[in-house]
């Protein structure tokens, strides 16, 4: 978790120097490589918390059920 805040701060200091160098505002391959990366690590982040859900759903099925 620490890594991943410090990746993130990292990111964003680089990010609010480049925006203070370009007087405040954003070149268009900038927006466009931000939304990008927020749209891929949120779909990252979706598909593990299925994962992690389902591993849990199925390790928690009893094993003498009525069905067998």
């Amino acid at each position: 978790m620490a890594i991943w805040w410090f990746l993130g701060w990292r990111a964003g200091k680089s990010l609010r120097r480049e925006n203070r160098l370009n007087n405040g505002t954003w070149d268009k391959g900038t927006e466009v490589a931000m939304i990008l990366g927020a749209i891929i690590l949120g779909g990252f982040l979706y598909i593990m918390l299925k994962i992690i859900l389902w591993v849990e759903n199925e390790s928690e099925q009893p094993t003498n059920s009525w069905f067998d």
